[in-house]
């Protein structure tokens, strides 16, 4: 390689992915020098171009190369960086290795060249995802609407059902039905689908009504239709 007036060096071929022809030029680092000729190297001259492009909150393409007791080793380009447990998704990861080999967007949370440290972070870009995801299906919500969803939750006032995409409402007990119930669990079970109406969506989303019963005829309706008024009757 001819880096100036009198001046050489020498590379690996293995350093390019295909061979160079004479006339091309590159980008070079310095690595040692013997004897008048340099030894070049353009794996950490990338490195270099690499660092300079890495920021605090950047998001960078990053393919996971192993994994060890804290999280996983990822590459970005030439790059070396981690992912601490804690940021590999939204909820709570306990096995890696079925990550090895997968490409992720990440978001850059550490960066320190002179330590050659670099920490990712994927759950921050999976977050903002999910909140654009959730922002997206508030806005198809109408009061009046019938919506499918999940039972994600059980408490003596009520359960909340996974409408997805991050979206949550809340079914009253005084909603699941027109008999009358003592607690949720008496008549639904977690993971169960159900079809709701949505009753209310307040404080854009992070309140939304739900009624099952809503979508039933009400007994009332019935009786007034079998029963006049001065009728006598058992109960």
């Amino acid at each position: 390689v001819e880096l100036g007036p009198k001046t050489h060096g020498a590379i690996s071929i293995e350093e390019f992915e295909t061979p160079p022809q004479p006339g091309e030029s590159f980008e070079f680092s310095l690595v040692s020098i013997k004897d008048g000729l340099w030894t070049l190297s353009r794996r950490e001259a990338r490195a270099l171009a690499t660092w300079r492009d890495l920021r605090k909150g950047a998001v960078v393409k990053a393919k996971v190369i192993g994994e060890n007791s804290g999280g996983l080793e990822l590459k970005i380009g030439p790059v070396s960086a981690f992912m601490p447990a804690s940021e590999i998704a939204l909820h709570r990861v306990e096995t890696f290795t079925h990550f090895v080999g997968e490409t992720w967007e990440c978001e850059v949370v550490e960066v320190a060249p002179k330590r050659k440290r670099v920490v990712l972070s994927r759950k921050a870009v999976l977050g903002r995802e999910r909140t654009e995801a959730r922002k997206e299906m508030v806005g198809t919500l109408r009061e009046g609407s019938v919506v499918r969803g999940k039972i994600e939750k059980l408490e003596d006032f009520g359960a909340f059902v996974d409408l997805g995409k991050g979206v949550t409402g809340l079914l009253h007990v005084s909603n699941i039905s027109h008999q009358r119930i003592q607690k949720p669990g008496d008549v639904l079970t977690v993971g169960q689908d159900v079809e709701v109406k949505i009753l209310e969506v307040k404080n854009g989303g992070k309140r939304i009504g739900l009624g099952i019963k809503q979508l039933a005829a009400d007994p009332f309706d019935q009786f007034k239709k079998t029963h006049a008024r001065d009728t006598l009757c058992e109960g």
